[in-house]
């Protein structure tokens, strides 16, 4: 009987398993960004659901672990519906939240590697945003720090340990490494929105931000670079007429650096190449700012040019 049974269940998971067609599979860089090279972090496989308007969707690591579980209403705009898991790479569930046309409702749950409870938390929509307020929160350790939506909270950030102040479930007062060697972060909430930031790179350099994410930039502006940019491209192109008309996409790495140049809308191969290595020998960007952590960054730059030599 119990053959049977198995035999039964296994046969309905095979018809549920091939009643979803493939419909989009993509790779996704470490910034979950689409990638689609050979260097992905994330492959992202999106299939239908029988008498469903919704789509599933699986996220899994380059190394063959699943990282996320969840539903989206439109595989092109990528609208979240329903359930959200995440997973650590021993297969234990990280995360848990629900969400409604993209915005996370409810119930937030997040755990420790080892299966034991990190946050008990509830996500509010206001003004069309979804705020997290955190109930409870318990340190690795297994110590209660956050009791009914007031205590202190612990975060890792580029490998570092952080806390800040919770009030009535939000961040509230000043969040500092436990550790102060550099680089650090200290970042100021209010209400849990973020009032201003100091990423301290050493002794004597500290950049100053009031945004969770912060663009990278040329240092003295965005106008001066494209400025100076062209002056080099006339110069290297002196002996013929010069008409390009270009949108360059390219990543600022954390160091600053320009790299992985591609181009959506080219000038030829042999123009694009020198473009290229122009690009890539400009002095380094300030990088982006996510979360007070400086990160990869991908940027889009058009140029247009027409010149005519005598």
């Amino acid at each position: 009987m119990k053959k049977i049974v198995y035999f039964v269940f296994a046969f309905i998971q095979f018809l549920l398993s091939n009643s979803q067609e493939i419909v989009k599979v993509e790779m996704l860089d470490s910034s979950f960004n689409v990638s689609n090279t050979e260097n992905y972090y994330i492959k992202r496989t999106i299939k239908s659901i029988e008498n469903s308007t919704n789509f599933n969707v699986e996220e899994v690591r380059k190394t063959g672990e699943t990282f996320a579980i969840y539903q989206v209403t439109d595989y092109v705009t990528m609208i979240k519906d329903g359930n959200r898991k995440t997973f650590y790479k021993n297969g234990q569930q990280r995360t848990s939240s629900a969400y409604n046309n993209n915005l996370a409702f409810g119930e937030y749950l997040e755990f420790y590697e080892d299966g034991k409870p990190r946050v008990i938390g509830e996500n509010k929509i206001e003004n069309n945003v979804s705020k997290l307020y955190i109930k409870d929160f318990w340190d690795k350790d297994g110590n209660h720090k956050v009791i009914n939506f007031n205590g202190e909270i612990e975060l890792l950030k580029a490998n570092k340990l952080y806390r800040v102040p919770v009030k009535e479930g939000r961040y509230n007062g000043e969040m500092k490494p436990v550790d102060e060697t550099y680089p650090y972060t200290i970042i100021f909430y209010e209400n849990g929105d973020l009032v201003k930031g100091e990423l301290h790179k050493s002794p004597t350099v500290i950049r100053f931000f009031n945004s969770n994410e912060v663009p990278a930039s040329p240092i003295g502006g965005m106008e001066k670079f494209k400025n100076d940019f062209i002056d080099q491209l006339i110069n290297k192109f002196s002996n013929k007429k010069l008409n390009i008309d270009v949108l360059i996409k390219f990543v600022v790495l954390e160091d600053g650096s320009l790299t992985n140049v591609e181009f959506l809308k080219s000038a030829g191969s042999k123009v694009d190449k020198k473009i290229e290595e122009l690009l890539c020998k400009q002095n380094k960007w300030e990088p982006g700012i996510k979360y007070g952590i400086e990160v990869k960054t991908i940027c889009k730059l058009p140029l247009r040019l027409n010149v005519t030599f005598e």
